[in-house]
């Protein structure tokens, strides 16, 4: 019964009280009620747009890595069957088409360069990685393009001989990037 008893001094020091100090009392209550969620409002706003901007930059990032690592993948796989200059093509083919064939996807290059659009969500590392790996490959299409105007590689088995080690090189870096990215990726479950 003890414990009780502090009750019985608030209801009468309550009591002894008033009605506009009763009237004082409810007021400061709301007041500091309201203070509170004044206070929780804005910040559970803040902390839900926080959260969903986190889910949309992750969206964000998995989608550029996923459209990135299918693109250099897909190009690894043309590197590891391109002929190589050596003499054994296996059908007829002109400078031009293996000028075509050599030639980056215009797909790779949009998701480089959606990449780099994006490369900012990544870690330093492979920021720098899609930066160089963006610069390199510029680099080499302006080099097939200087090759192909070439006189000397008017022969197309010519024309793969002078570019097929700079494709080589480009694809190793490719597997480089596509290594780095597949922590962006989504796990398969």
């Amino acid at each position: 019964m003890g414990c009780h008893l502090e009750w019985v001094g608030i209801y009468k020091w309550w009591c002894s009280m008033s009605n506009s100090e009763h009237a004082s009392w409810i007021q400061a209550a709301g007041t500091l009620l309201a203070i509170g969620v004044a206070i929780y409002i804005p910040n559970s706003h803040k902390r839900r747009d926080y959260l969903e901007r986190t889910e949309l930059n992750k969206k964000i990032v998995m989608s550029a890595a996923a459209n990135l690592a299918t693109a250099l993948q897909y190009e690894t796989v043309i590197t590891d069957f391109l002929p190589r200059g050596d003499g054994v093509i296996g059908h007829d083919f002109t400078t031009n088409q293996a000028y075509a064939v050599m030639k980056l996807r215009a797909e790779t290059l949009q998701a480089l360069n959606m990449s780099l659009d994006k490369s900012h969500y990544f870690d330093i590392r492979l920021c720098e990685k899609i930066v160089n790996l963006s610069l390199e490959a510029a680099a080499y299409e302006r080099i097939l393009e200087d090759i192909r105007l070439r006189p000397s590689s008017s022969n197309p088995d010519r024309f793969l001989q002078l570019t097929y080690t700079s494709r080589e090189k480009l694809s190793s870096k490719f597997c480089e990037v596509i290594r780095m990215l597949e922590e962006y990726l989504p796990n398969p479950a």
